[in-house]
């Protein structure tokens, strides 16, 4: 149930630590807000700029798999990349990906 008292109580939740300890080097709230953010800040501004910063060169997401257990990891020295062998842990699927 999504209004349940505690999903209230995140949906409202501060971070509390302070957003400079919690920046990027290379791209702060600051650069994401365009202007300047107070010291404690929303998880939902937090999230915002996070998931702006792990996404802005390219989706991350893209290779985020659920219910996926990782099988094998072979590194191939001579294409200096990885192969990865992953399991769907619901329909029993084998996949491979190279990286």
């Amino acid at each position: 149930d999504d209004n349940s008292p505690s999903t209230q109580m995140y949906e409202a939740l501060w971070i509390n630590g302070n957003k400079e300890v919690q920046e990027f080097v290379d791209y702060t709230f600051d650069d994401h807000y365009k202007r300047p953010m107070p010291v404690y800040l929303p998880r939902a501004q937090v999230l915002d700029y996070v998931l702006s910063r792990v996404t802005r060169k390219a989706n991350i997401f893209d290779d985020v798999h659920f219910n996926t257990a990782v099988v094998s990891v072979d590194y191939c020295n001579d294409r200096k990349v990885f192969d990865v062998q992953t399991r769907n842990e619901i329909t029993g699927e084998i996949s491979s990906k190279t990286y």
